[in-house]
């Protein structure tokens, strides 16, 4: 299931954050079916630019004010609000899933493509103080982002901010720079 969770550390919050999601998705199905079933449309093109209901976009776009998250702001603004709230290394598709639930209207795979490109830039050109990158080897599948002073002195992730199960260490940490957006 390509949309599911990483299972092996979740909290209870994150299950309910991850049912209310569905069931917005869900909303906005029920909504598109109903919409586009009154027009007898054989094929929706989701590429096409149409507003089909004010109900069905305000569902879609909706401003839940239940967290501080910076849906306006840029992506990596985004993806370091989802690291400092989960207080542990995550992997890109599991920055995806999380970003999905503010972002309905986009695919898992755009997601993940877009975390990968903008996090990794942000590594590359050291935008954020001691952001740190973990990978079980050399290959980008197998890296998960969090930061330096989540760190023991031995190089070593603290208990509380391990990634998923199954994750082996080596680290490379960026120096120190500061956040640029």
């Amino acid at each position: 299931m390509q949309n599911s969770l990483i299972m092996s550390k979740i909290s209870i919050q994150d299950l309910m954050d991850e049912r209310d999601d569905l069931r917005r998705k869900l909303s906005v199905v029920e909504l598109m079916i109903q919409t586009y079933s009154e027009d007898a449309k054989p094929i929706i093109d989701l590429d096409y630019q149409e507003v089909v209901a004010g109900e069905l976009a305000a569902t879609l776009f909706s401003d839940e004010a239940s967290d501080d998250f910076p849906r306006k702001g840029k992506w990596l603004e985004q993806i370091l609000y989802l690291l400092k709230q989960k207080e542990r290394f995550l992997s890109n598709t599991e920055l995806a899933q999380f970003l999905m639930h503010y972002h309905p209207d986009l695919t898992l795979h755009h997601l993940k493509r877009r975390v990968s490109v903008v996090i990794s830039a942000a590594y590359k050109q050291r935008k954020v103080k001691g952001l740190a990158k973990y990978s079980r080897n050399n290959t980008s599948k197998n890296t998960v982002w969090g930061f330096n002073e989540w760190m023991r002195a031995d190089g070593k992730i603290m208990e509380k901010h391990q990634p998923y199960e199954g994750f082996s260490r080596t680290i490379k940490i960026s120096p120190d720079s500061t956040f640029t957006g």
